[in-house]
């Protein structure tokens, strides 16, 4: 990545520079994912699901996610065939 390679190569010259680089480059430039993150757990926790213990429900939004990923990445996989 260029924006590695740089702070790599001029981190000393520019230390703060390098620092701001390093705390604002890695922010998402769209909403997307954390939208569909709290669009996920409000199907999960609804009315009749109120009643799940927070750890419950972390550990079924967590298998819902890798579900999700790992069923994206067999689509990714057919479609390259």
């Amino acid at each position: 990545m260029l924006t590695s390679h740089w702070t790599q190569s001029n981190a000393a010259r520019f230390p703060i520079l390098n620092c701001i680089a390093l705390d604002y480059l890695p922010v998402q430039g769209s909403s997307v994912p954390c939208e569909c993150v709290f669009s996920d757990a409000g199907l999960t926790n609804t009315k009749c699901h109120a009643h799940l213990f927070p750890e419950n429900f972390d550990a079924i939004q967590t298998v819902k996610g890798h579900y999700k990923k790992e069923q994206c990445q067999r689509q990714h996989l057919i479609a390259a065939q």
